[in-house]
């Protein structure tokens, strides 16, 4: 995990396909880190879709401009 896979691609691969993902800085956005996972879930049947993507990225937007 981390930064071990930086630079070789098939460890790269390897790890989506393990189910691995970069972890998301605490210092995102709570709602934004919620889309991004959700967009991560290994099955793709479980991933939202691109209209909720774009809707709940709307809705980050609009708080943060707050």
């Amino acid at each position: 995990a981390g930064t071990a896979h930086v630079g070789n691609p098939q460890a790269i691969a390897a790890a989506v396909m393990g189910g691995e993902r970069p972890p998301v800085p605490h210092t995102v956005h709570p709602e934004l880190r919620d889309v991004v996972c959700a967009c991560w879930a290994h099955d793709p049947a479980a991933r939202p879709r691109f209209g909720d993507v774009v809707a709940r990225l709307q809705h980050v937007a609009d708080d943060m401009s707050e």
